[in-house]
């Protein structure tokens, strides 16, 4: 179990330092990515950055105790899985760039590893 608490804080850590910069330096980081950046991105910098890191909570909570945190995994997994699907097919049509696909590549390994944490968990039931 030691290692899954460890990736879980890995996961928590990882969303808490792209909410936090985001939130922070998001103007500076549009262009790192190829985004333009406009006055009215702030409220989805800001929203974007609160969900990215109250993610990062129930990854938190998750590593505390995996075994009875199950649910958070789940829409931990699902959520992860969204964010690739989204930024994947966006970046297929031109709309987003390598940069930030490869970053989001992050989330497919997550998505994978949280998969394998259900999976080797499970107790007939989700």
């Amino acid at each position: 179990m030691k290692f899954w608490t460890g990736m879980f804080w890995s996961a928590a850590l990882f969303n808490f330092a792209v909410g936090i910069g985001l939130g922070l330096f998001g103007e500076a980081l549009y262009p790192q990515f190829g985004l333009d950046y406009t006055a009215t991105d702030h409220i989805w910098r800001y929203m974007s950055a609160i969900l990215i890191g109250m993610y990062g909570v129930g990854y938190a909570l998750a590593a505390i105790d995996p075994s009875q945190n199950r649910n958070l995994i789940i829409l931990g997994m699902f959520g992860k899985l969204f964010i690739v699907l989204l930024i994947g097919g966006l970046y297929m049509t031109g709309l987003a760039t390598a940069q930030l696909a490869g970053t989001v590549a992050v989330d497919l390994v997550y998505v994978f590893l949280f998969f394998v944490f259900l999976y080797r968990t499970r107790t007939g039931a989700l």
